[in-house]
């Protein structure tokens, strides 16, 4: 038999069938792509949200040391100057109270130190996805409020440091009062202690002023990225 030769009609159906071929290759892509997109969308969203978390905890562990603290200070400057009925018993409570904050101090830095391993990670993948964007006004928009999300975290960033180190050096003049408290409470020790408590305050002044900007530009940023404002 010859082999038959395709007509006109016979490329015609070719046509058709390559189109269809064509077709439905592009409709199998499409939620392919899609899907890709979803996924990329849901994984941001839980970084986001675990950053947020992160955040919150961090501004709490502020929160619960500045209340522990104006506590202690509270009981300190009743026994400096000379209001406390039973300084002995409000001395054994104030270095309870210390003690408490002292063994809380490393598991609270690391809160923060674990929201901007979280941050750091979160602008990575942001930075990368900015990249996949097909419209250039979205990665233009990205792009901005990118990098107004990281002058905001550098912001905080530099407000721990500096609290850091002035908490470190609160935290040790402190200690060394209530200690030296712990072995005299007399009218001599209290009189001796009237300047340091002078200087002890200002310390913890200077850092109730860093920790209010610290909490503020947490606030700052939770409003930012989620639009919403403090965690109940």
């Amino acid at each position: 038999m010859r082999p038959t030769q395709a007509g006109p009609r016979g490329w015609r159906m070719a046509g058709v069938m390559a189109a269809a071929v064509a077709l439905m290759a592009g409709l199998a892509a499409g939620p392919a792509r899609a899907e890709v997109a979803s996924a990329a969308a849901l994984d941001s969203s839980r970084k986001a949200a675990d950053l947020q978390k992160k955040a919150d905890e961090a501004k709490k562990s502020i929160e619960n040391t500045r209340t522990e603290l104006n506590e202690a200070l509270g009981l300190y400057n009743l026994i400096v100057q000379g209001q406390e009925k039973d300084p002995r018993s409000a001395h054994k409570k104030l270095a309870k109270i210390l003690d408490g904050i002292q063994k809380e101090r490393s598991s609270r830095a690391a809160l923060w130190d674990q929201m901007q391993a979280k941050s750091a990670d979160f602008f990575k993948g942001w930075e990368a996805e900015i990249g996949t964007y097909t419209s250039d006004s979205i990665r233009q928009v990205s792009q901005q409020r990118l990098d107004a999300a990281k002058a905001r975290y550098e912001k905080m960033s530099e407000a721990l440091t500096g609290a850091r180190e002035l908490y470190s050096q609160f935290l040790t003049n402190f200690q060394d009062q209530v200690t030296l408290m712990g072995r005299d409470l007399g009218p001599e020790t209290i009189a001796a202690l009237q300047a340091p408590a002078q200087d002890l305050n200002a310390q913890a002044e200077a850092l109730k002023a860093r920790a209010a900007k610290m909490i503020t530009v947490a606030q700052e940023n939770r409003v930012a990225l989620t639009g919403q404002g403090a965690k109940k």
